[in-house]
Parts: C-alpha cells; sequence; structure tokens
C-alpha cells in the first residue's frame, strides 16, 4: 500500500506522520460532506470521477474502479473548488499537504 510522509517540525522536535491514501480519501470525502457535497459512488472503468453540480447540489462522484491515489487525488482537487479558505479549517498536516499538492493541479 502506498504512504504518505509529512514531517512537521515543532520545538520539541521532529513527528512523522504517515498515512496511506485511504485513509486521506476518507478525511478529505469527510471534509466535501460537511461542506454541504454529496458524495456518490459508481463503477465508470477507472481514473474518472469528480466533482459536478446537478440542479444547485454540489455532487462529488467516487469512481469505484479508480485506484486509492486517484481518489485522493480528485478529491483533494474537488475541495480545491469547493472550500475556499481551508486555513481556517483545522486538517492534520499530511491532509494539508496532499490538499495544497494536489488541488492546484485541476
Amino acid at each position: 500500500m502506498e504512504q504518505v510522509y509529512s514531517v512537521l517540525s515543532v520545538n520539541t522536535g521532529l513527528f512523522l506522520e504517515r498515512m496511506d491514501y485511504q485513509t486521506i480519501t476518507r478525511q478529505l470525502l469527510t471534509l466535501l460532506a460537511e461542506h454541504d457535497v454529496a458524495i456518490r459512488k459508481d463503477a465508470m472503468g477507472g481514473g474518472r470521477g469528480g466533482l459536478c453540480s446537478l440542479n444547485g447540489q454540489k455532487i462529488f462522484m467516487i469512481d469505484r474502479d479508480s485506484s486509492p491515489l486517484e481518489t485522493a487525488v480528485s478529491c483533494a482537487k474537488a475541495i480545491g473548488k469547493t472550500i475556499q479558505d481551508t486555513e481556517s479549517i483545522y486538517l492534520r498536516p499530511a491532509i494539508r499537504e496532499f490538499i495544497d499538492k494536489y488541488a492546484e493541479d485541476g
């Protein structure tokens, strides 16, 4: 399973935070749901899915055939389009780093 490593420097030392893409995806999906984005899962052949709007409701489509990394990246891009001020939200350092890295790519 692929891992993401984030090092957070604090006065007391260094902390290594280790998270897999499924954990990152779960936390990103929770963040989207907390911001009134409906979450739907469907098989779409892999590498698809993302944010859309239907009758004024934001919907994040998860492609069941996508890898955990593809799904996490799609979530980060959706957050970048949906949540304007992530700085005011507490996020674990690895989650914030992941959003910062991938939200700008979309």
